[in-house]
């Protein structure tokens, strides 16, 4: 299967070099938002976002940094980071203080590799 040109690591499309520093701040906020936009249509999976579309990795539970991804994404400029993605984040913390890979969708506990690596 070919995997989607898109991806939440795309995000940092703009810290990567990959957007045009000589762009216009309204038309980089308008490519940034337009790449944000993508990834969430072809990535969306109940909670969370998959590392690509036809991710099938453990059942398909949520990848907590893609979470924390969207929730810092879709703030505002200055404003504090919405608590749906953190809220998923500290939920999977095992009592050693880690980050699993992935969180189980409906426990919200860890469901995959402890520590994230």
């Amino acid at each position: 299967m070919a995997r989607s040109a898109t991806g939440p690591t795309h995000a940092g499309l703009a810290s990567a070099g990959q957007l045009d520093p000589r762009l216009h701040p309204t038309e980089l906020a308008g490519a940034l938002l337009a790449t944000i936009d993508a990834v969430e249509r072809e990535h969306s999976w109940g909670t969370g976002l998959l590392r690509y579309p036809e991710d099938r990795h453990r059942g398909r539970d949520p990848w907590l940094l893609t979470r924390m991804w969207r929730a810092l994404a879709r703030r505002a400029p200055g404003a504090s980071v919405p608590a749906e993605g953190l809220a998923a984040a500290r939920a999977a913390v095992t009592g050693a203080e880690l980050l699993p890979e992935q969180g189980d969708e409906r426990t919200g506990r860890p469901a995959w590799v402890v520590p994230l690596a």
